[in-house]
């Protein structure tokens, strides 16, 4: 099992969202551990009633292999935020590795959504499955 998708930094980084922080979640190589991948897609597996009617938003770069590895095992569609979603469906599903402002998952007009790790306290909505919540706090707000 890998155990460096937590990872410290002495000096603070930029993240994707924006904001700064001494600590970098990598979700994807929380993916390419087959055993952390599994128990993730499990975890989320619980929460989809109906898989002939949902489809999975895929947010841009973490969210892309989570989002295709969760669709082939649920059997429902999935895609981009741009793009047109096929049939009609009656859940759609935003899905994201790591959520640190949750800003991303905001921009997306959706039931639900699923994320690997959120970073607590930096944004909650309820219809939000997470695998793990994890206290990283961030050095300065995002903007």
């Amino acid at each position: 099992m890998s155990d460096d998708w937590l990872i410290y930094h002495e000096e603070p980084i930029t993240l994707h969202s924006g904001g700064k922080s001494h600590w970098f979640v990598d979700g994807q190589r929380i993916f390419n551990d087959p055993h952390l991948r599994e128990s993730v897609l499990a975890c989320w597996e619980r929460y989809i009633f109906y898989p002939a009617l949902t489809h999975l938003i895929a947010i841009p770069r973490g969210g892309i292999s989570w989002a295709k590895a969760f669709a082939d095992r649920i059997g429902a569609t999935w895609g981009l935020p741009d793009d047109v979603i096929p049939g009609n469906p009656r859940y759609v599903y935003a899905v994201d590795d790591v959520m640190t402002t949750g800003a991303s998952l905001k921009s997306v007009k959706c039931n639900g959504s699923f994320v690997v790790i959120a970073r607590r306290g930096v944004f909650f909505k309820p219809e939000m499955i997470a695998w793990a919540w994890i206290d990283l706090e961030l050095e300065e707000a995002a903007s």
